[in-house]
């Protein structure tokens, strides 16, 4: 009988070799994925600040003009982004009561069908 001699060969065996490549291929997997997500929620981020700010401005700037206006409706484009006002007309005896009136700004981009709704309070001095 041939008697084999004994090495210390501190490699890895195939099986521990496959095992390491399955673990690394599935942490590559779940990182893209967080990748991904972390990039989609960037982005969306930035779209719900932009839109943020163009209803600041519309409420500093247009609501003001809307409310002392007989105008129910305004629409307009600020770069990317489109927006419409809509006056909710309020009931006789609210407007007699002196109650907040109300308006909703619709925003988003233009090539897209979808839209944020924002509901706002009209400046006072539009009740007649």
């Amino acid at each position: 009988m041939i008697d084999h001699p004994h090495t210390n060969d501190a490699g890895f065996t195939l099986l521990e070799m496959i095992v390491a490549f399955l673990i690394l291929s599935i942490s590559l997997a779940i990182a893209s994925q967080t990748l991904a997500i972390a990039v989609q929620s960037y982005r969306l981020a930035t779209e719900r600040e932009e839109l943020l700010s163009l209803v600041q401005t519309l409420r500093a700037e247009t609501l003001p003009q809307m409310a002392t206006s007989d105008a129910m409706q305004q629409e307009g484009e600020l770069g990317e982004l489109r927006w419409r006002i809509r006056k909710l007309a309020p009931r006789l005896m609210q407007a007699e009561s002196g109650r907040v009136s109300f308006a909703i700004i619709s925003a988003g981009k233009t090539n897209e069908a979808s839209r944020q709704n924002f509901l706002v309070t009209l400046p006072s001095g539009n009740e007649h």
